[in-house]
């Protein structure tokens, strides 16, 4: 390809990188600073209500992971596992996806084209060379099986429910129930069934 062609290629890849790391960073920080937030949507998508360390854990493995993918940092696992991650978010919201037309539902369809943007982002990985730390190399097979083992775990760890009691040797469970679920301002309720009795949170 000639020059000119190239050009606004790598502008469109670095563009689309630094904007998709954007929309992702949003997503880390409020695990960070806002985790009532991130426990709700937790709640209503993975059926699991991780605690503040948790969450603050899995905040920064993601911040970690943006930063890297924003540098073109070993473009194979960060862009793979930001892919993966959009996927599971993606797949979560699929009933809601089904029914657009109950308000808010529309709005999950723009995890959609984002889910198009990282694949391609993926695909082309190698011509995105414009604002990226390229000159860093991974060398090694040891290095570069630890980068995948975090690649996963990265991802799984936003796909795999935590537990819900405090001490999983207690005979604790709770539920939840969401009226016209939403990421935020929904309504929710709560019911912890313990051996004493019954517990019931209205929020």
């Amino acid at each position: 390809m000639t020059d000119r062609v190239d050009r606004p290629l790598v502008w469109s890849l670095a563009i689309l990188r630094f904007s998709t790391g954007a929309f992702f960073l949003v997503w880390a920080l409020e695990k960070i600073f806002a985790p009532e937030i991130a426990r709700r949507v937790f709640e209503t998508f993975y059926f699991s209500s991780p605690s503040d360390t948790m969450l603050l854990l899995t905040g920064l493995l993601q911040l970690l992971f943006v930063l890297a993918f924003m540098a073109g940092l070993f473009r194979f696992w960060t862009y793979g596992a930001l892919l993966a991650m959009h996927a599971v978010s993606v797949v979560s919201s699929f009933p809601r996806l089904l029914d657009p037309f109950t308000p808010p539902n529309h709005l999950f369809w723009a995890g959609v084209p984002v889910l198009g943007l990282l694949v391609a982002l993926f695909l082309l990985r190698n011509r995105d060379s414009l604002f990226t730390l390229s000159g860093v190399k991974v060398g090694g097979q040891a290095v570069q099986r630890g980068l995948a083992i975090i690649a996963i775990g990265g991802a799984a760890t936003l796909a795999v429910p935590q537990p819900r009691a405090a001490d999983a040797g207690q005979s604790v469970t709770v539920h939840s129930y969401a009226a016209q679920p939403k990421l935020v301002d929904t309504t929710n309720t709560h019911w912890i069934e313990a051996p004493s009795g019954v517990i019931f949170v209205d929020r």
